[in-house]
């Protein structure tokens, strides 16, 4: 099954978030929630718990997003 975001970009946020999904969960990013870098790209996630799950294995989890992060599709 293949989600995508509504989700709005602030224009004015510091940090941009590079994916609208948590690419653990799938569930939408919390822009409350620490992101982490990752070959030059912003990761949120929608919890701090995926945080450690993603950083395991970052590129498994990455497959689980769109090419433009816009989307997540569970591989």
């Amino acid at each position: 099954m293949e989600k995508e975001s509504k989700a709005k970009v602030d224009k004015d946020s510091e940090v941009k978030i590079w994916n609208a999904y948590c690419p653990v969960m799938g569930d939408e990013v919390d822009p409350e929630t620490k992101t982490v870098e990752y070959k030059g790209k912003t990761i949120g996630f929608c919890c701090g718990g995926c945080i450690k799950k993603f950083n395991k294995d970052p590129e498994k989890h990455l497959k689980n997003l769109g090419p433009d992060g816009k989307t997540y599709k569970k591989n």
